[in-house]
C-alpha cells in the first residue's frame, strides 16, 4: 500500500493491528503505531483499542496501559479491551482493580472478568462476581 503511494486511513490500522496480535508480531505492530502517529490517525477509539489489544497480546501490557492512559476518549470498549489485555497476560489483580474503577461496564466486561477468573482456577471469585451481575441495571448495559 505504501509503495503504491496510497496513504492508509484510520480504518486501515485496526485490522492490521489485530493481525499482528494474532501472530505476536510486536515489532510490526510498533512500526504501525509509529505510522499512526506520523499520519495522526492514532486518536480514534478503534485504533487505540487495536493498539491496546496488540500490545497485550504480545505480552507488553505496560505499553498497552500507556496507550490506554494517553487515550483521550475512553469508552466501555476501551476499558474492556484493557481489562481483557490484563486477563490474557494473567494479571488478574490488575484486571480486577481496573474492573472496579470502570465508570461503566457492559456484559462483555463482566464476562471477560469472570472468564479470566475461571481460566485461572479462581472459581469462587468467578462465582462471587457472577452473583453480583443480576444486581446491576441490565437495561443500561452496552454490548
Amino acid at each position: 500500500m505504501l509503495s503504491s503511494g496510497a496513504r492508509p486511513s484510520a480504518c486501515t490500522f485496526p485490522s492490521l493491528l489485530k493481525a499482528c496480535a494474532r501472530v505476536a508480531a510486536r515489532e510490526a505492530g510498533e512500526l504501525l503505531h509509529g505510522l499512526m502517529i506520523k499520519w495522526a490517525v492514532d486518536r480514534d477509539s478503534f485504533s487505540t483499542n487495536g493498539l491496546i489489544y496488540m500490545y497485550c497480546a504480545c505480552q507488553r501490557d505496560d505499553l498497552g496501559r500507556r496507550v490506554f492512559d494517553l487515550s483521550q476518549e475512553r469508552d466501555v470498549a476501551s476499558w474492556t479491551c484493557m481489562l481483557s489485555g490484563y486477563v490474557s497476560c494473567g494479571l488478574l489483580y490488575r484486571a480486577r482493580c481496573l474492573f472496579d474503577e470502570m465508570p461503566e461496564r457492559g456484559i462483555i466486561t463482566w464476562n471477560a472478568m469472570i472468564n479470566g477468573y475461571m481460566k485461572s482456577g479462581y472459581t469462587d471469585a468467578a462465582r462471587e462476581l457472577f452473583d453480583k451481575m443480576p444486581n446491576q441495571n441490565m437495561e443500561s448495559w452496552t454490548l
